[in-house]
């Protein structure tokens, strides 16, 4: 599903802009590729029992967005597994849907305020995950509006790669699912 991502979609999605015959990197682009930005990265704490108490562990994931995104992935889905099930094949079993841990994070870096200078925050208790992405709701958006599909994206040329690279379906479904 993945499609290639030439210079033609990153003028397109305004992730670089031609300044006279030169090609300049919006905050966009360097948050795609080397993010320079040392506020913009994920913060995983695992805690013992369902308050923030004990700290077993804490880990930070920099770099691009897309590989924060696949390290935390990977990182959540060794915490949060729970063996193997058998059927006619064998599969993972984790204590959090796969699908939804990757949906969680997707939203998490697709809709967080990159003008607010704090990380997005995965907190692992023994009964629940939280996350925190930094910002309000955008334009106006409510909660009644997201439980009904409603989607209202605040970084709309991060969400068209993540949706080039397989990682999002752009239909609003995702907290339904």
């Amino acid at each position: 599903n993945n499609k290639p991502i030439n210079e033609n979609k990153l003028l397109e999605w305004e992730l670089i802009d031609k300044n006279f015959d030169d090609l300049v990197a919006t905050n966009g682009y360097m948050l795609l590729n080397s993010n320079p930005f040392n506020y913009s990265y994920i913060k995983i704490g695992l805690f013992d029992g369902t308050n923030k108490v004990n700290l077993i562990d804490d880990e930070e994931f920099r770099g691009s967005i897309i590989d924060q995104y696949e390290k935390c992935i990977y990182r959540l889905k060794e915490i949060l597994n729970e063996g193997f099930i058998f059927k006619a094949t064998r599969s993972r079993k984790y204590s959090v849907p796969e699908e939804v841990i990757r949906e969680i994070m997707a939203n998490a870096i697709i809709h967080r305020d990159y003008n607010d200078e704090h990380p997005i925050r995965v907190e692992i208790f023994s009964d629940r995950l939280c996350i925190f992405s930094p910002g309000p709701l955008y334009d106006g958006l409510q909660l009644e509006e997201i439980l009904a599909g409603v989607s209202k994206l605040r970084n709309r040329n991060i969400a068209e790669i993540f949706h080039s690279l397989g990682f999002i379906e752009k239909w609003g479904s995702g907290i339904s699912r």
